[in-house]
């Protein structure tokens, strides 16, 4: 939802990932789910909103978090799972791969992107590339010419992806952990929200119970 903050969403997906994708539970519904597409294209948006301006760095370090390591890593250990290669759903959604590539992209263009950060950028175009690849998903001209070009002299991208294809579950429950300080703010920001939502409910709801009693 677009009125969604950003803390929110961070938690929300974090645990999608944890329970959908980055556990050992052989029932895998999320990858025959529309519902992670439907995240994935919010991904792009939220994307979007940190490249608005390249050579500008949005003045929102909070999105720019999400973006840099939930988003990225969530992307990377969905297309780096054995259930995904076997998924079906994936065939259908094709678009939506186009989508994110041509996003992380975008994301690694921009000037202002960290080292630490490139790495993480890097694999992940590399592992949606080799999706694309792998299922013979058709690519514009430029982007295809642009990510052949990238993967052919990136060599650090090369060895980031191989690292993300093999310990992709350590690094989703890593990556999320800046600080605890951080997270303890996070979460105390969401439960205050969320106290906000159920006081502003309870008042509008009075009326309505005491009118049943």
């Amino acid at each position: 939802h677009e009125d969604c903050i950003t803390e929110v969403k961070m938690a929300y997906v974090n645990f999608v990932n944890h329970c959908y994708v980055d556990t050992e539970v052989e029932m895998k519904e999320i990858y025959t789910s529309n519902h992670i597409w439907t995240l994935f294209e919010n991904f792009t948006l939220d994307m979007a909103r940190v490249c608005s301006k390249r050579e500008k760095r949005l003045a929102d370090p909070t999105l720019e978090k999400y973006v840099l390591t939930v988003v990225l890593d969530t992307i990377n250990a969905f297309f780096s799972s054995p259930f995904s290669e076997n998924s079906t759903s994936l065939q259908t959604h094709q678009t939506i791969v186009v989508q994110l590539l041509q996003s992380t992209t975008r994301l690694l263009e921009c000037p202002w992107l960290q080292q630490q950060h490139k790495g993480s950028v890097e694999a992940c175009i590399r592992t949606l590339a080799m999706v694309a690849k792998g299922r013979a998903i058709s690519l514009p001209m430029d982007l295809d010419a642009h990510i052949s070009s990238l993967l052919s002299s990136g060599t650090s991208c090369i060895a980031a992806a191989q690292r993300n294809a093999s310990n992709y579950k350590a690094t989703t429950r890593a990556f999320p952990r800046v600080t605890p300080t951080a997270n303890q703010w996070d979460y105390k920001n969401i439960i205050e929200k969320l106290q906000d939502i159920i006081t502003a409910l309870e008042e509008r709801l009075r009326p309505l119970v005491q009118a049943e009693l």
